[in-house]
């Protein structure tokens, strides 16, 4: 459930990024969610290797693999069984295999939602052009804010040499000036 919630909380993000109303977002948000359960129908009935890649490659859904996990823990109830550390890695889409899937999920669409804030247009700030991550300055912005420069502002020396810094006195310290 860990894995599947940092996922969707991640997608939610990232689907976020597409709307600049909340009501619009709000209606649409869950029938994308929906959508991406669809393709797991597909495949409910195979179970051997043959469209391991293809399943695989629809867990990049998080609900897909969500519904993937959900039956893979069903089956195993079902044969009073239970998901147990000696049959967690079982089968060809192992419960294990769809555990992997969310976690990656959840970094894959992490890293679209911050990629997709910085590069498609919104209501305030600059848009930064496609390639920006491959220039380490435009990360760099991305992460800090502000301009290109590192500003040094707690030098020691420039608090040294300025003549304009002058000492406090204790008895200064406690005044209050209103």
């Amino acid at each position: 459930v860990f894995f599947f919630t940092s996922s969707q909380i991640s997608l939610s993000f990232m689907i976020s990024t597409f709307f600049s109303k909340a009501k619009l977002a709000a209606i649409i948000g869950p029938l994308i969610n929906f959508a991406m359960v669809v393709p797991s129908f597909v495949y409910a009935g195979s179970e051997g290797a043959e469209n391991l890649g293809a399943r695989k490659g629809v867990s990049l859904l998080a609900p897909t693999a969500f519904a993937f996990g959900a039956s893979i823990l069903s089956e195993a109830e079902g044969a009073g069984e239970g998901i147990t550390s000696s049959n967690v890695a079982d089968g060809a889409l192992s419960f294990l295999d769809v555990l992997a899937l969310l976690a990656f999920d959840a970094i894959f669409y992490a890293f679209l939602a911050w990629y997709l804030e910085k590069v498609l247009p919104g209501e305030y700030g600059t848009q930064m052009p496609w390639y920006f991550i491959c220039d380490f300055h435009s990360i760099y912005r991305s992460f800090v804010g502000g301009n290109n420069e590192l500003q040094h502002w707690r030098s020691e020396s420039s608090v040294v040499d300025d003549e304009r810094i002058q000492p406090v006195e204790d008895t200064e310290i406690g005044r209050a000036h209103i």
